[in-house]
């Protein structure tokens, strides 16, 4: 399972550049709905949350399964 939380495209010259302590600004507020992503595929959408020291995701959104899954050949087809 991974949590999409924004994606940049970056140069390999900004890459290079980084140091410790460096931050990597993105255009999505952190208000906006974080995908969930199974084998590259998002299967749902949620919302940070902080529960003691640590994060995690409350899903409030599954896709139809229509958006989800793809259909897998049958033997007879492959």
């Amino acid at each position: 399972v991974v949590v999409t939380l924004a994606h940049k495209t970056m140069s390999i010259q900004q890459v290079l550049n980084l140091v410790p302590g460096a931050m990597i600004q993105f255009e999505k507020p952190y208000e906006s709905p974080m995908t969930v992503e199974v084998s590259d595929r998002a299967i749902a959408e949620g919302e940070i949350v902080k529960s003691g020291d640590r994060f995690g995701i409350r899903v409030g959104e599954i896709l139809p399964p229509r958006e989800r899954f793809v259909a897998l050949p049958t033997a007879e087809h492959a």
